[in-house]
């Protein structure tokens, strides 16, 4: 399930485990990131996946990603 588009709430449905949710979640990173290879996002964030419960949603997961990949 997509993040409300309102803003009202955290995605509470996102869960980083879900084969989907991973993939979709990679491809943004990789965007964001065009100058990291493909093995550095990754590994960025499954490190970030053994900090940070699967079910805590995207938000955390971003900022631990990009903390990781230096963007911020």
């Amino acid at each position: 399930m997509a993040d409300d588009p309102n803003l009202k709430h955290v995605d509470s449905w996102f869960v980083s485990s879900q084969p989907h949710e991973y993939y979709y979640f990679k491809s943004t990173m990789k965007g964001e990131f065009p100058s990291k290879t493909d093995d550095e996002v990754t590994q960025a964030i499954l490190a970030c996946r053994k900090a940070i419960a699967p079910s805590e949603g995207r938000e955390k997961l971003k900022e631990c990603v990009r903390r990781r990949l230096g963007g911020f």
